[in-house]
C-alpha cells in the first residue's frame, strides 16, 4: 500500500496514492484527469496530542492487529489455507523497531481457518520513500526485468496506453564527465551487502565471490566495485538486518531447501531501495542430492555423502550469483539453456568457456548430459 498523510482538523488522514495511472502533463486531459483520479482516503485516526513543532500523535495499534484486507496474511498469498476469519481477542501487537527510514511492527494474529485455530506472527513496515523520486527506466519486453505496471493517458494516442518501469538500482557515477568519456568510475553510492556471520566460516568465502561476481557485470556498462560485501558488524549497537539501510545475505535456519531473493522498491520509479537474500541452511542437502542424481555417474567426488568444502562452494557461489541477480531486479530465465545444443555440453572446450547455460538467471544446475568418457567437460554451474 502506497500512502501519504495529510491531518485536517483532529484527525490524521491516510491516503492510498494514485500511482499506476498517469497523464501527460501537456495534454488537454489533465485537468479531468486530475478529477477522476483523487488520493482516496484510506484510515482515519483521532490525534491524541501534538508537538510544537506541529508533529502529531496517533495510536496506530487498530492498522496492526485488526483485519486489515491490505495487510492481511492470506491475501498475501501465504500458504495457510486459503483464508479464515480473526479472532479479536487472539491479536495483538508483540513489538516495534523503528529506524531512520523505516517503522517495523511485529504482530501475532489469530484466525480460526477452516474449522481449526491458526496464529499468524507477521513482520509489517512503514517504509519512507525517498523525497525525490529516481527518473525512471522503461521496460522491454525482450529483457526479464521485473517491472513496475503503468497506464497512461495522453491526447498523442488513441486510448489509454500500458508501460512498465523496470525494477533497478538507481546508479550514477561519481564522474559524469568520465562516465561521458567512457572511463571507468566508481558509483556515488555502493551496493553494499552484508553477509550473515551465522553462514558457516568455510562457506563465506564462495557466498561473498558470488556476490561479487556481478561487478564483471557492471564494469560492462562503466561502473567499477558497484557491489561491496562485509560480515555483519560485531559490535555495531545501530546494526539490524531488519533496518532497510542495509542490505543482507541472511541465514535462515530451518528444513526449507530453497534461497530467495526478494527487494523493495518504489512503486512510483521501480527505485530499488533495499534487497536481501534469504539463504536457508537446508538448501545445502538441495544441492548436493542434485549434484548427486545429475553428475554422479560421472564424477566419483559426487557420490560422497558429505562434499568436500569446495564442492559445496561452488554451488553457493553459483546460488548466491543467482540470488543477488534477483536483487538487482532480474527475473528468471529459463529459455537460456535451451540455446545450448546437446553435443555442446559434452565438450570440454565449449563447458570451460561458456558453462551450461548463457544466464546466471536460468534453472541449469549441474551438466547432467555428460557422459562417462566425456573427459573434462565441465559439470559444474556456470559462474556469471
Amino acid at each position: 500500500v502506497l500512502i501519504t498523510l495529510s491531518v485536517q482538523g483532529e484527525r490524521l488522514y491516510m491516503h492510498k496514492k494514485v500511482y499506476k495511472t498517469l497523464c501527460d502533463p501537456t495534454s488537454s486531459l489533465q485537468a479531468s484527469f486530475n478529477r477522476n483520479f483523487t488520493n482516496p482516503i484510506w484510515k482515519s485516526f483521532k490525534i491524541k496530542g501534538t508537538s510544537a513543532e506541529g508533529d502529531v500523535l496517533v495510536d496506530l495499534s487498530s492498522l496492526f492487529e485488526n483485519d486489515v484486507k491490505e495487510l492481511n496474511p492470506f491475501s498475501s498469498g501465504a500458504k495457510n489455507g486459503g483464508g479464515g476469519s480473526q479472532v479479536g481477542d487472539l491479536c495483538m501487537i508483540m513489538g516495534v523497531k523503528t529506524f531512520p527510514k523505516n517503522l517495523q511492527v511485529r504482530s501475532q494474529l489469530g484466525y480460526n481457518s477452516g474449522g481449526e485455530p491458526l496464529t499468524v506472527t507477521m513482520l509489517r513496515n512503514i517504509i519512507l520513500l525517498p523525497e525525490q523520486p529516481m527518473r525512471p527506466r522503461l521496460a522491454d519486453p525482450r529483457i526479464g526485468y521485473f517491472d513496475e505496471k503503468k497506464e497512461y493517458f495522453t491526447d498523442k494516442e488513441d486510448g489509454v496506453t500500458s508501460f512498465s518501469y523496470i525494477k533497478r538500482w538507481d546508479i550514477r557515477p561519481t564522474d559524469s564527465a568520465a562516465y561521458a568519456r567512457g572511463e571507468l568510475v566508481e558509483p556515488s553510492k555502493h551496493i553494499v551487502f552484508y553477509v550473515d556471520t551465522a553462514i558457516p566460516r568455510k562457506w563465506r568465502p564462495y557466498i561473498k565471490q558470488g556476490i561479487c561476481d556481478w561487478n564483471k557485470a557492471f564494469k560492462q556498462i562503466g561502473f567499477k566495485d558497484v557491489i561491496v560485501v562485509k560480515d555483519y558488524p560485531a559490535n555495531d549497537p545501530d546494526f539490524d538486518p531488519d533496518d532497510i539501510r542495509y542490505n543482507c545475505y541472511r541465514m535462515i535456519t530451518t528444513k526449507v531447501e530453497n534461497s530467495v531473493g526478494p527487494s523493495c522498491s518504489d512503486p512510483r520509479t521501480g527505485e530499488i531501495i533495499q534487497a536481501d537474500v534469504l539463504f536457508y541452511y537446508n538448501s545445502v542437502k538441495l544441492l548436493h542430492n542434485w549434484e548427486f542424481v545429475q553428475t554422479g555417474a560421472v564424477d566419483p567426488r559426487a557420490r560422497a555423502k558429505v562434499f568436500d568444502s569446495d564442492m559445496t562452494g561452488n554451488s553457493l557461489r553459483y546460488v548466491a550469483a543467482h540470488e543477488v541477480g534477483h536483487t538487482l531486479g532480474l527475473l528468471h530465465n529459463f529459455r537460456a539453456s535451451s540455446t545450448i545444443p546437446v553435443d555442446s555440453l559434452r565438450s570440454a572446450t565449449f563447458t570451460a568457456i561458456y558453462g551450461t547455460t548463457p544466464s546466471i538467471m536460468d534453472y541449469a544446475r549441474y551438466n547432467y548430459v555428460a557422459q562417462p568418457g566425456d573427459k573434462g567437460v565441465n559439470l559444474r554451474p556456470p559462474h556469471l
